[in-house]
C-alpha cells in the first residue's frame, strides 16, 4: 500500500466515515478500517490465519456477513434489515433462509428488554448458531400467527485475522504502548472513540517524534482479545520494553476520565497518573473484567498497561447497543480527551530510568570514596550513604526516580542529586 499522510486527521469527521462499517474479528470491514486508518499514519498492516494457536486461543474462520432481514411473508414489508443498521445480525452468525410464524421466529431474536428501544450487540464467536438482534419493540410487533421469510447471507471460511501496528522508532530501549479496539460494528464510544484517539496521536507523534523524549511509540489497532493475543504473540518482542500504556476507549461520552490500574510491578504509570492527574482523572483498581488489559496485565506479561475511559465499558445504559450511536459522543469529549492522553504520555516520557552498572549484588560504593572509612556503627549514622543504598535498591532500569521516590519516601531532587553522584562514577546510567 502507498503511504501518504493525509492532513491532520478530525477526530469526529474520522469517526464518521469508521461509524457504518461492519467490522468483526475478522473480515472485509476490518480491512476496509484499517486501510481509512492507514491514509493518516504510517500502519504495518499484519496478518494471522485461521486456525493458528495463540497460547490458550485459536484463530477463527474468516466471517462474511452479506444481507440479513426478515420480512413479512404476506406484504413483503422487512421489518428488520441489516442494511439499516448492522447491529442487526448476531456477530458471526451461521447463515439462515427459511419461513417461519411468528411464534417460531421470535426463538431467532434476540433483545433486550431493559433497552427497550435498543438493538443489543451481540456476538457468539467460537459457538456456531444463528441469530438476529432487534429492539423490544421490533420483537413486540412480530405476530404469533403470521409468516416471515428469514434470511441470514453470511459465511465461514478459512482466511485471515487482520490487526495493524503502528510505530514511532527513534531508536530507544524504552517504549511507550497503546491499545485500541477495531472489532465493534457502528459503536461510536466503544470503541471508536479509543481507534480515533489512538490514530492522531500516533499521527501526531509520527510528524514530532522529538515529543516523545526519547521514548519509542508502538499503537496497536485489533479485533480484541483474539487481536490483542496476536500482537503480543506475534510482535511484543520486535519492541524495546515496554515501560507504559494505555487501552484507550469510551473516550468520547459526557463522563468524567477514569483510569484503571494495571497489574505490573511498574508502578510509574499508576502513580504518575495519581499524583499528577487526581483532579481530572478518577482512580479505579484493576479487575479482571474488561478489554484488552486482562490479555497484557496477564500474570505471563504483566505488562504496565492501563486503561484510559470516561464512563467505564458497562456503565453507561447505551453500553453494547444502538443507542452508543454518533449522537453520543461530541467532538468536544472528544477533543478533550486527546488532549489529556497527549499530556499524559508526554509527563510520562520525561520520567528519568536509570541502570546500574552491575546489577548483581551491592556496588564496592569504597571504591568510589562514597563509603564511610569505617563499617559497623558508624554507617548508621551516614545519612547519605543510607539514602544512596536505598535508592541503589531500586535502581533496576525499570523503575523512574520519581516512584524511588515516593517509594523511599525522599524528596525526588534529593534522589536526583545523588543519582547525578552516582552518575559521574559509572555506577548508574540513565536508560535512553
Amino acid at each position: 500500500m502507498s503511504y501518504v499522510i493525509e492532513s491532520e486527521v478530525s477526530l469526529i469527521n474520522l469517526m464518521r466515515e469508521l461509524f457504518p462499517i461492519t467490522r468483526s474479528l475478522t473480515g472485509n470491514g476490518n480491512r476496509e478500517t484499517l486501510d481509512i486508518l492507514s491514509r493518516y499514519a504510517k500502519i504495518d498492516l499484519k496478518q494471522v490465519r485461521s486456525g493458528e494457536v495463540l497460547f490458550d486461543w485459536i484463530v477463527p474462520q474468516e466471517w462474511q456477513i452479506d444481507e440479513c432481514y426478515v420480512e413479512n411473508h404476506q406484504s413483503g414489508v422487512r421489518v428488520i434489515d441489516f442494511k439499516r443498521n448492522n447491529l442487526h445480525v448476531l456477530g458471526y452468525s451461521e447463515a439462515v433462509e427459511k419461513v417461519l410464524i411468528g411464534q417460531e421466529l421470535k426463538d431467532l431474536l434476540i433483545t433486550d428488554a431493559h433497552r427497550p428501544d435498543s438493538i443489543p450487540y451481540v456476538t457468539s464467536y467460537y459457538r456456531k448458531m444463528a441469530g438476529i438482534c432487534c429492539s423490544h419493540k421490533q420483537l413486540s410487533e412480530i405476530k404469533d400467527n403470521e409468516y416471515y421469510k428469514v434470511k441470514i447471507q453470511s459465511r465461514h471460511f478459512d482466511g485471515v485475522l487482520d490487526y495493524g501496528v503502528g510505530q514511532v522508532d527513534v531508536g530507544a530501549e524504552k517504549t511507550f504502548f497503546l491499545s485500541s479496539y477495531i472489532c465493534h460494528p457502528s459503536m461510536a464510544n466503544d470503541s471508536l472513540s479509543g481507534v480515533v484517539i489512538a490514530l492522531k496521536l500516533l499521527q501526531f507523534y509520527q510528524k514530532h517524534p522529538e515529543r516523545l523524549n526519547g521514548f519509542n511509540l508502538v499503537v496497536s489497532f485489533a479485533p480484541e482479545t483474539i487481536g490483542a493475543l496476536a500482537f503480543l504473540d506475534k510482535d511484543l518482542n520486535s519492541f524495546s520494553p515496554i515501560y507504559g500504556g494505555l487501552v484507550l476507549t469510551c473516550l468520547g461520552d459526557r463522563g468524567p476520565l477514569a483510569y484503571k490500574r494495571n497489574l505490573s510491578d511498574k508502578i510509574d504509570l499508576n502513580q504518575l497518573i495519581e499524583r499528577e492527574f487526581n483532579e481530572e482523572i478518577r482512580i479505579r483498581k484493576f479487575c479482571a473484567t474488561g478489554s484488552d488489559e486482562r490479555q497484557f496485565c496477564s500474570p505471563g506479561f504483566r505488562l504496565p498497561v492501563g486503561v484510559l475511559t470516561r464512563t467505564p465499558y458497562g456503565e453507561f445504559p447505551e453500553y453494547h447497543s444502538s443507542a452508543d450511536n454518533l449522537d453520543f459522543v461530541t467532538a468536544k469529549q472528544l477533543n478533550s480527551s486527546y488532549s489529556l492522553t497527549l499530556q499524559i504520555i508526554e509527563k510520562f516520557t520525561k520520567l528519568k530510568f536509570y541502570k546500574r552498572k552491575e546489577p548483581r549484588g551491592e556496588p564496592m560504593l569504597s571504591k568510589y570514596s562514597l563509603y564511610p572509612t569505617f563499617g559497623g556503627l558508624r554507617m548508621q549514622h551516614d545519612e547519605m550513604v543510607r539514602q544512596m543504598m536505598d535508592i541503589l535498591c531500586y535502581i533496576d532500569g525499570k523503575t523512574s526516580l520519581d516512584a524511588i521516590s515516593d517509594i523511599i519516601g525522599l524528596d525526588k531532587r534529593q534522589v536526583e542529586n545523588i543519582v547525578n553522584r552516582l552518575s559521574k562514577y559509572g555506577i548508574v546510567t540513565e536508560v535512553q
